[in-house]
């Protein structure tokens, strides 16, 4: 009998090539997806809450799967999967979750997290995490200019050109709030939106 699975994954996107599935087998997706065929003997299709591009790090992506058999408890799936994916993935969580569950479309909202780098030198641990800015940055207006997103808008002048000639059927996006603060050198900008995961 088929149970429907939770899992929320941390990555380091630097050595792959995004969330979804690509010929190259280098995605975030794909590795999970191999990692089960080495656990489980099965095919397991995993669906995303979202897409990440190439470089993109997640502290918590959620994620399902529907996976049959009884042999391996959860926790038991979770150490397996932790113990053959690359080191730049690593399952967090994975739980029993409702049938009707979805990562995508159960989605209330996402947070993204923008790092910048406002220092004359960039550590090395930095790299690949932080936008690296010398000059100084005004933080007052930064803020004013980013209440301006705050609110629904139409987002169709930055959305991505798929290649395909798919649009998603709406553009319109909620974002709840936007909030930016200085630690030292790192300005932190995080942008709460609505999931859009019917759009």
């Amino acid at each position: 009998m088929s149970q429907r699975l939770k899992l929320i994954i941390a990555y380091d996107g630097a050595p792959l090539a995004g969330w979804q599935s690509q010929l190259h087998g280098n995605t975030v997706q794909d590795q999970l997806e191999k990692a089960l065929k080495r656990i489980t003997g099965q095919a397991i299709r995993v669906h995303g809450a979202g897409r990440t591009d190439t470089g993109v790090h997640a502290l918590g992506q959620c994620a399902h799967i529907d996976f049959a058999g009884d042999k391996l408890t959860p926790p038991q799936l979770l150490t397996a999967l932790n113990a053959v994916l690359p080191p730049a993935i690593r399952v967090l969580r994975c739980q029993r979750a409702p049938n009707d569950f979805h990562a995508r479309f159960s989605a209330k909202g996402k947070i993204y997290r923008y790092r910048i780098w406002n220092a004359p030198v960039l550590p090395p641990l930095e790299y690949g995490r932080a936008w690296h800015i010398v000059q100084p940055l005004d933080l007052a207006k930064i803020k004013s200019a980013a209440s301006h997103f705050v609110g629904r808008h139409d987002f169709a002048p930055f959305a991505a050109n798929r290649g395909r000639g798919q649009r998603p059927k709406s553009s319109m996006r909620s974002i709840h709030s936007i909030e930016i603060r200085r630690r030292g050198p790192c300005a932190l900008w995080s942008c709460q939106n609505d999931s859009g995961g019917a759009g």
